[in-house]
């Protein structure tokens, strides 16, 4: 919920505590998902070089606890970190991995959003605006069936890039989302895909 409601201090505070206690239990897929939070935190307070760490971390742990989707979204998350550092190519080699887990899996899963937004982003670093709306409309849409707010996530982390390249398909799904969502799209989510 603090993570949520934007309270990122409180919240890495609280997966700090759950990633030492589920470490202290050996529980290693807890001490997992702490792990993987940690890095979305650090992502989004802009602590990119300790995020993607962390994000490689979560991978390799989840891929040893076979916890698919997690592994899908540490390695996605880890390139979306690599791209903004100016790490290009360190990114592209994190989609593909990404992709390869992904490979003849259809549908949303939690993690997919991450691997989706990075793919993305990696268009739009070539100025492919056609791909871009492409991949972000059918990305939205897949998400948007299983889960509203990784579906607005996903808007919301690339309003920046969709309003140089697609601002029309920006514009068409944050209607869509509003359309739709009635009372359950969080008012930070509509605000966060404002231009």
């Amino acid at each position: 919920v603090a993570r949520r409601t934007g309270d990122l201090e409180q919240a890495r505070q609280l997966f700090g505590d759950a990633l030492a206690l589920f470490a202290a239990v050996q529980n290693s897929e807890r001490q997992l998902l702490a792990l993987y939070h940690l890095a979305h935190l650090d992502r989004e307070r802009g602590e990119l070089t300790a995020a993607a760490d962390l994000y490689e971390v979560a991978a390799s742990l989840a891929e040893r606890v076979g916890q698919h989707d997690v592994e899908v979204g540490a390695v996605a998350g880890a390139g979306l970190c690599r791209l903004r550092l100016g790490e290009r190519a360190r990114a592209q080699a994190s989609l593909a991995k990404a992709e390869a887990l992904v490979a003849g899996r259809d549908g949303w899963f939690p993690g997919r959003e991450l691997q989706d937004a990075l793919a993305v982003e990696l268009l739009a670093a070539i100025g492919d605006g056609s791909a871009v709306a492409v991949r972000l409309t059918e990305a939205w849409h897949r998400a948007v069936a299983a889960d509203a707010w990784a579906a607005n996530w996903l808007l919301a982390e690339l309003t920046p890039t969709l309003n140089r390249l697609a601002p029309a398909v920006l514009a068409r799904l944050r209607q869509e989302s509003i359309s739709g969502a009635g009372d359950d799209l969080p008012r930070a989510a509509i605000d966060a895909m404002k231009p």
